[in-house]
């Protein structure tokens, strides 16, 4: 069961959405809410967790950008949660810039639910989702990086061992720790270290950031 939290201020298309989402058998409405802040709030009170947040990015009382840097910069328990931001705004204006930050995935809000659903189920098993037009706004994105601004080092490859890499190829696949552990036939906790060197060395902040590295270096298509 994937738990879900649903925070837009639009009454009618939440009430849609999690009208929608609530048909699926796999999937439980954890809360919904208009407010960023009550949701932030919530987090803080140590609520129940959501797998996946599906996150309006302009809000009443918060932007979207902010809660999205709040939880990845937060306590372990949910920096690691699914992050799909919905929103009116073209794809190519807003998406670069929120994966860098450590979005999931960015939807339109004129998607087919039937795309919504496949984005959530790979956002909570593989960490990431992105359709055609976010890969080639990702390849964009990286030719206009500078220097000065990636938080990621994209660029080297050359950062990673041998292991780190194939290491990060399974993670990008959707493998979870444990799986890579038997496949390398070594404990978990030493794929977990593995797991934060190669964060260290290309300066990601979450899973979906080392998909993004890895999809980027060509090491894998999504």
């Amino acid at each position: 069961m994937i738990r879900i939290a649903v925070i837009d201020d639009q009454i009618l298309f939440r009430k849609s959405l999690v009208g929608i989402l609530g048909l699926q058998p796999d999937l439980h409405i954890l809360l919904e809410d208009a407010s960023g802040v009550a949701f932030l709030r919530y987090l803080e009170l140590n609520g129940e967790i959501p797998d996946v947040l599906l996150l309006d990015l302009h809000l009443p009382d918060i932007d979207g950008i902010e809660i999205l840097k709040k939880i990845r910069t937060g306590n372990l328990s949910i920096r690691e949660m699914g992050i799909i931001i919905l929103s009116a705004y073209s794809q190519e204006k807003y998406a670069g810039h929120l994966f860098e930050l450590g979005a999931n995935s960015y939807l339109s809000k004129d998607c087919e639910p039937t795309e919504l659903l496949q984005a959530i189920n790979e956002v909570h098993h593989k960490g990431i989702y992105l359709n055609e037009g976010l890969k080639q706004i990702i390849q964009g994105h990286k030719k206009k990086e500078t220097k000065n601004t990636p938080s990621v080092n994209w660029e080297n490859p050359a950062l990673l061992t041998d292991r780190e890499r194939e290491i990060a190829i399974y993670l990008a696949k959707g493998f979870t720790s444990k799986e890579i552990a038997e496949i390398f036939f070594v404990s978990t906790r030493t794929i977990e270290t593995h797991k934060t060197n190669i964060m260290l060395k290309i300066g990601a902040k979450s899973l979906a950031e080392i998909i993004l590295y890895v999809v980027r270096m060509n090491w894998l298509v999504v």
